[in-house]
């Protein structure tokens, strides 16, 4: 836990107003935005403007937060649409910091208020434009079974262009694993044939 000094805690009686800051990693960028309608320069960064529409409420404490929380992005410029749709988002890191100001707008006080990992975006681009970004807690992949489920979803994860789960519902034969036979496989659209160059040990 972040301690506070006297000073500090005697200031944060009379702050005047709460900025929520937001940084994030798309592909190998980070990205810099807040809720305020100023820049704001934190911990040697810009932070970006009004680009932070909205977050939801966050009760801090000392306990990790294991629940996912929505994040809204301003996308009436297109320049964050353009970005999650041509960036690698899945899993990137996520981080939420709430500056206590005083009058000046200078910053009395900081805590994170949220950090994980981004797992679902949402665009819309009807009338406003937004993106709202899921964020899963990095506390809660504790709890979480390691391996790769049988879904498109739990697969991507882990290879982002797999799309191998999307046409199972296709298949009409299936070939149990060290099975003897020439390697063909068929589907109800097509038939493929796959060549190993290993050679196996063989099936009794």
């Amino acid at each position: 836990m972040k301690s506070v000094t006297a000073q500090q805690r005697e200031k944060l009686k009379s702050y005047v107003s709460l900025a929520m800051l937001c940084k994030f990693k798309l592909g190998s960028t980070w990205y810099f935005i807040s809720n305020k309608d100023k820049a704001k320069d934190y911990n040697s960064n810009t932070y970006q403007p009004a680009y932070l529409l909205e977050t939801d409420d966050i009760e801090i404490t000392s306990t990790p937060k294991i629940d996912d929380i929505s994040v809204v992005i301003d996308g009436t410029d297109s320049v964050f649409i353009g970005l999650f749709l041509a960036q690698a988002w899945m899993n990137q890191s996520l981080e939420l910091v709430q500056l206590y100001l005083d009058k000046d707008g200078s910053t009395i006080y900081s805590e994170v208020a949220y950090s994980g990992l981004i797992s679902a975006v949402n665009i819309s681009t009807g009338s406003p434009y937004k993106i709202d970004v899921t964020v899963s807690s990095v506390w809660k992949d504790f709890e979480k079974q390691a391996g790769i489920k049988t879904n498109p979803t739990s697969q991507q994860i882990h290879y982002p262009l797999c799309t191998g789960f999307e046409h199972v519902s296709q298949a009409t034969k299936s070939t149990p694993w060290g099975k003897e036979g020439n390697g063909r496989s068929l589907s109800s659209n097509a038939t493929y044939s796959r060549t190993s160059k290993f050679d196996g040990p063989g099936v009794p």
